[in-house]
């Protein structure tokens, strides 16, 4: 019989205690909750907070050439260059900077080619500049006889244009046979006309490119690695190229082919070529914005190998094998 009995007991006494704890009245259960515990409030849906406005008030600003930004600019200028100009010191700093940097005294920089002295000059009479040059021993006396390769002044008024020099690339092994960046105005965008340093004239026939932010280099007399403005979608929202490609002589750059490609949103890609010793080293780099650059180095065969540094790193050179 108490077999029988004790499951009943037991049943019923935890059925009182359950019953028991499940009154919140009982003064006896609420004693043991925990008193640092805090009081539960119901849940409630919360306004979900809005979404930061991220839109650049200023982006039409980006547009270099843009309507808005030039006159934007223009208004600018209209402000500060009065400012600039009516400070007594004015003329005189200007005028002292004009004469250093005009000076017919000041140490015209060398640079040599097949032997011969390369200078690139501007004076009074040549505000746009003319490269000429000289040999060494007539470099080296107190009056230079310098021979004119071309006068960037007579060239502008010949073609009606605004022609700022930018520099050349030369083709090694031969670095009389260049290419002339030629900028309108003096922005990032150059021209590019294939040079005959030795015979003083344009090669005729030869590579040119149209306005661009153009990055090139030699391969061969008749190859060139260039990035440039190939139309819609091929440069980059800083108006760089977006791709390198090779381009062989006499065919059309638009049948060039590509050898890499950057995202649209990267600053650039580009191709530079050091020279240590009788070697050269081209290196194709990629740059996502100023500060960070990705880097290949262009191999025998024409293919890129990744150069394994840290995306902060800044190739400059070349030392050693």
């Amino acid at each position: 019989m108490l077999s029988n009995i004790r499951p009943l007991t037991i049943s019923f006494t935890l059925a009182a205690l359950l019953a028991a704890c499940g009154s919140p009245e009982d003064s006896a259960v609420s004693s043991l909750k925990n008193p640092s515990e805090p009081e539960t409030t119901p849940l409630t849906t919360a306004e979900p907070e809005s979404e930061p406005n991220l839109e650049d008030p200023f982006i039409w600003l980006e547009e270099v050439e843009g309507e808005e930004a030039l006159t934007w600019a223009a208004e600018r200028n209209a402000l500060s260059t009065p400012r600039l100009q009516g400070d007594p010191r004015f003329e005189g700093i200007r005028d002292a900077i004009e004469m250093v940097l005009t000076s017919d005294d000041r140490i015209p920089t060398p640079g040599l080619v097949n032997g011969q002295v390369y200078n690139y000059w501007q004076d009074d009479e040549h505000i746009r500049g003319l490269l000429r040059r000289t040999s060494l021993d007539s470099y080296r006396s107190d009056n230079p006889r310098w021979e004119t390769v071309i006068d960037i002044d007579l060239l502008a008024t010949v073609e009606n244009a605004n022609w700022v020099y930018k520099g050349r690339t030369c083709l090694p092994g031969n670095p009389s046979h260049c290419l002339l960046r030629l900028s309108d105005g003096g922005k990032d965008a150059v021209v590019l006309r294939e040079f005959d340093l030795e015979n003083k004239n344009f090669v005729d026939g030869g590579f040119s490119v149209d306005e661009a932010k153009t990055n090139v280099d030699w391969v061969d007399a008749n190859t060139l690695i260039i990035g440039t403005d190939f139309g819609p979608g091929s440069v980059t929202t800083s108006g760089y190229a977006r791709t390198l490609r090779l381009w062989r002589r006499g065919t059309d750059i638009n049948d060039a082919e590509q050898i890499i490609e950057v995202g649209l949103e990267d600053m650039s890609v580009g191709i530079n070529t050091v020279a240590e010793d009788d070697a050269r080293y081209s290196f194709v780099t990629r740059r996502p914005d100023f500060f960070t650059e990705q880097n290949w180095l262009v191999t025998p065969d024409g293919a890129l190998a990744e150069i394994p540094f840290p995306i902060d790193v800044n190739l400059q050179g070349v030392f050693g094998d």
